[in-house]
């Protein structure tokens, strides 16, 4: 599927729906091809319930992988899925990674992940808050792109690799990746004349690339 048809299907879905497409291929992975893998990994549960001294009221965590040592069952990587935005998983404010990293000290996850179904953010919970490991791949929800995380993270555990090998995104890799000719500019005009944010903006012109003939 290229990008133009991945975003076309996914950029007007709501969270729970890449949240459900994600466990779906995760699920579908993990049930079939466990033998591929160089950890054993278990199962993937969706909303975790979670509860602990710096967890506030009741919350559950999108997604969690589980994985086998020995006898025990082990929380091994948190994923928290959210909304896309007109830049992807780079700008979500720091109270949200905060919020992820708590869920996964708390359960004791040595990763835990920030996806929109379009990017991922990965970070290793020993780091804390630190910037290590913070780049945003360029990461769609494919059973190929999924296949690929899965071995990649369990190699990084085991310490055979550094980073995931995925295509590292910036901002302006975005932009490129999802503007259409002068579609950059019709946000900005579309902004200037509606005097609304850039995430109205950019609905506002999509609309007219894939709902209508404007």
């Amino acid at each position: 599927m290229s990008y133009t048809e991945y975003n076309k299907r996914y950029f007007k879905c709501s969270e729970a729906i890449i949240h459900f497409e994600l466990y779906r291929v995760l699920r579908n992975i993990l049930n079939e091809e466990k033998s591929i893998f160089p950890i054993e990994y278990l199962s993937v549960e969706p909303q975790y319930p979670i509860k602990g001294e710096h967890i506030v009221g009741r919350k559950r965590i999108d997604l969690v992988i589980f994985t086998r040592e020995g006898e025990r069952k082990i929380p091994f990587l948190v994923i928290e899925v959210k909304e896309k935005t007109v830049y992807g998983v780079m700008p979500f404010k720091d109270k949200v990674r905060r919020e992820v990293f708590k869920y996964a000290k708390e359960i004791d996850a040595p990763f835990y992940a920030i996806t929109d179904g379009f990017t991922l953010r990965l970070f290793r919970t020993k780091d804390g808050l630190k910037d290590n490991m913070q780049q945003a791949y360029y990461f769609l929800i494919t059973p190929e792109n999924v296949r690929r995380f899965l071995i990649e993270i369990a190699m990084l555990y085991l310490g055979k690799r550094d980073r995931l090998s995925f295509e590292i995104i910036t901002k302006s890799d975005i932009d490129e990746k999802i503007k259409h000719g002068a579609f950059l500019k019709a946000i900005n005009e579309v902004k200037r004349s509606l005097k609304c944010s850039q995430d109205k903006a950019y609905l506002k012109v999509t609309d007219c690339i894939y709902l209508t003939d404007c």
